[in-house]
């Protein structure tokens, strides 16, 4: 029985790196961490992007959001989180999710909980989004859980095999009932 608590790394080691960046991320792997977490939007040309927000101001610096740039413009941004940061991470990139499958594919005791942004369900829909998602993290798939505070989308992960989590805001009655 184990004692001690697992961890998940939330964004990857978000309190030392960008958040949802590469070496965030390897950051937390090379701390020990099994887990890990991180956000999924899609781009203008429906390219999984690793994202929290929508709008690119508080990681980016700029104004936009990431569904009016493809995926080639995005991973091109430096997403420093100057605000947080100043200069130290200066030129660290948004990575793909393609990026970050390819970061876990080095890591085989790692596990990926990968959030489906809900701002980007709405924008393309369920179907899209879940779609360009589980092919790109294909490679690493047994070791990948789909997590959203989007119910819906998370039936049709599951009846493709996929390990789920929903997110919840509230753990009521009425969600233990959807559940």
């Amino acid at each position: 029985m184990q004692t001690t608590p697992e961890l998940v790394a939330h964004r990857g080691h978000a309190r030392e790196f960008p958040e949802n960046t590469l070496p965030a991320l390897q950051s937390a792997i090379d701390l020990g961490l099994r887990f890990v977490e991180f956000d999924v939007q899609l781009s203008a040309d429906r390219v999984p992007v690793v994202i929290h927000d929508d709008e690119l101001a508080r990681t980016c610096g700029l104004a936009g959001s990431v569904f009016d740039r493809t995926a080639a413009e995005l991973t091109a941004l430096e997403a420093a989180e100057r605000s947080r940061f100043g200069e130290r991470h200066a030129g660290v990139r948004m990575p793909s999710l393609e990026d970050v499958v390819a970061l876990l594919g080095n890591h085989g005791h790692v596990t990926a909980f990968v959030e489906i942004k809900r701002a980007s369900l709405r924008r393309f829909g369920r179907e899209v989004v879940l779609s360009k998602v589980l092919q790109a993290i294909a490679p690493v798939r047994e070791r990948c859980v789909i997590i959203s505070f989007d119910l819906p989308v998370l039936q049709p992960a599951r009846e493709q095999g996929v390990a789920i989590g929903w997110v919840l805001t509230v753990h009521d009655e009425a969600s233990r009932a959807a559940c």
